[in-house]
């Protein structure tokens, strides 16, 4: 979870132009960071049936192709 500063002076590099509405107008509401990812249905179901076949690596993205070229 993070936070962070609402720029609300416009020339600001990061500048907010509706940073009135985020939380007190000088953070941005508590969220989730980091990625995500969205898979179909189907995709899921095979995953689900083939997961003893199926090998996780060190890294996200190798992990997500492998399983997408597989599908």
């Amino acid at each position: 979870m993070k936070s962070g500063e609402v720029f609300s002076e416009q020339g600001q590099k990061w500048y907010e132009p509706d940073w009135w509405k985020f939380g007190d107008g000088k953070t941005y509401f508590r969220h989730a960071s980091g990625e995500m990812f969205v898979i179909s249905k189907a995709l899921a179901r095979f995953v689900s049936i083939n997961r003893s076949i199926l090998r996780t690596y060190a890294f996200d993205d190798v992990s997500t192709g492998g399983i997408c070229a597989g599908a």
